[in-house]
């Protein structure tokens, strides 16, 4: 037998029935595993919807050309057209939906906006063939590699070039995502969808049921793209989680690292706390009991930081510095911001508590300010760090370190915007580059802050 007779060798009814039952449900199997892997993502709910479209598709091929092999019950061949259009569509969706996360410029977006236009029109045309010519469609057109003629003709050139046309829009759609900073993970899956596209085109003209040589090996490596960006964010989900509130991490998943972490102006709250009596602890006691120290005295403010959506910037040493609305913004930032502080004391204070020596007294001080600052990821090519920069950072960490024992230092803007109950003003303090700057301090341990009135 020659190699080039292969396809032309008829393959049994029942034998190409189980074929596309295996095929369709192992398409069905990988876009589960998609959809469940990441359900909050909208760019993973679009492609899992075209990976369970191409099982679909592969599941009726029987119903076209075993049931009816000659052009009987043409209410299966309108459905066919349907799931071809729907994959097409769901893996265009997943794309746009890619390059608006990376917010693309304004060309690339008018070229994703005529493209997306482009294909509707084909596609529509395409359902429009397979409704009016449905048994010329299968006759002519699907699986014509063996057939007499082979994939020649009028009719099939009527549906093999709306198919190219929107694999080629597809193409056109898929450059201009590599031209874009999109997110790694997405990479990933647009590298294995581009690998796997070829695979599944074929599945167009071998003939029925040795489909399965093509269509497994693309839902494979639809697997492998999978399994890749699901790696890359767990792992950055995991480390992110340890330093950005659980909604920062959501849209990580959702949009990409590189937008969330972008520059941008915010007005926002910065809350610093530090422990006094730090340094003459350290220097008294062995490092291991340091760190020790340093771990309850991390989790213990990470676990309130978490609660309240607030992100750490820094730890430094006994040092921590929290932003509360960034990267997501806040209108409630500063009376959040407030409340915060509160909670960061009281569990700073039940840590140092704990660890308080008569020979190394412990305790903690915080400062808050609020005020507009430009914060986004910085440094170089290879360590990034997300760090807020203006006038807000610099007055929190000043008023941190001018806190005593026990003491909340609080800037003027957060009480005119939070209210000033269980607050008393202190006289101004000096800050470097700022000048003289009026400042409240709590005045007992009850709830800070209130709508209803401003000190004066």
């Amino acid at each position: 037998m020659q190699y080039a007779d292969f396809f032309t060798l008829p393959m049994d009814d029942s034998a190409v029935v189980v074929v596309a039952a295996v095929v369709g449900v192992s398409g069905l199997g990988v876009a589960i595993t998609y959809f469940f892997g990441d359900p909050r993502s909208p760019s993973t709910r679009a492609l899992a919807f075209a990976v369970a479209m191409v099982g679909l598709a592969n599941m009726s091929y029987p119903a076209q050309n075993v049931l009816h092999p000659d052009g009987d019950g043409t209410w299966w061949l309108v459905q066919l057209p349907i799931f071809d259009a729907l994959v097409m569509s769901g893996l265009l969706l997943w794309m746009i939906r890619v390059v608006r996360a990376a917010q693309p410029s304004a060309r690339a977006l008018s070229w994703i906006r005529r493209c997306t236009w482009m294909f509707a029109g084909v596609t529509l045309l395409y359902l429009v063939l397979g409704a009016i010519y449905p048994v010329e469609r299968m006759t002519l057109f699907l699986f014509c590699v063996g057939r007499e003629g082979g994939c020649s003709g009028d009719f099939f050139w009527m549906f093999a070039l709306p198919v190219v046309v929107m694999g080629s829009l597809m193409v056109a759609v898929g450059l201009i995502v590599f031209s874009q900073r999109i997110d790694e993970a997405e990479r990933q899956r647009v590298v294995c969808v581009a690998l796997a596209a070829p695979f599944f085109f074929a599945n167009y003209v071998l003939p029925a049921g040795y489909n399965v040589l093509t269509s497994l090996p693309g839902l494979f490596i639809f697997l492998i793209g999978g399994l890749r960006y699901h790696t890359i964010q767990g792992e950055r989900g995991q480390f992110l989680s340890r330093f950005l509130s659980h909604e920062v991490v959501k849209q990580v998943a959702s949009r990409g690292l590189a937008y969330t972490m972008q520059s941008q102006k915010l007005e926002l709250t910065v809350v610093c706390c530090d422990l006094r009596g730090f340094t003459h602890f350290s220097n008294a006691h062995d490092s291991t009991v340091v760190t020790q120290l340093l771990g309850e005295y991390y989790e213990a403010v990470g676990v309130v930081v978490a609660e309240y959506q607030a992100t750490i910037q820094d730890y430094a040493g006994d040092g921590i510095m929290i932003l509360v609305g960034a990267p997501i913004p806040a209108a409630d930032h500063a009376t959040r911001g407030l409340a915060l502080s509160q909670r960061v004391m009281t569990a700073a204070q039940t840590i140092t508590q704990r660890w308080h020596r008569p020979e190394t007294p412990l305790s903690a001080g915080v400062g808050v300010s609020s005020g507009i600052v430009t914060v986004g990821a910085i440094g170089s090519s290879s360590m990034l760090e997300y760090t807020a920069i203006g006038n807000a950072a610099n007055l929190a960490s000043r008023l941190c370190d001018l806190a005593r024992g026990g003491e909340i230092l609080i800037d003027a803007r957060t009480v005119e915007l939070a209210g000033s109950r269980g607050l008393v003003a202190r006289g101004p303090v000096h800050v470097k580059g700022l000048g003289d700057v009026l400042h409240y301090a709590r005045a007992a341990n009850e709830p800070l802050g209130s709508r209803q009135g401003v000190a004066p």
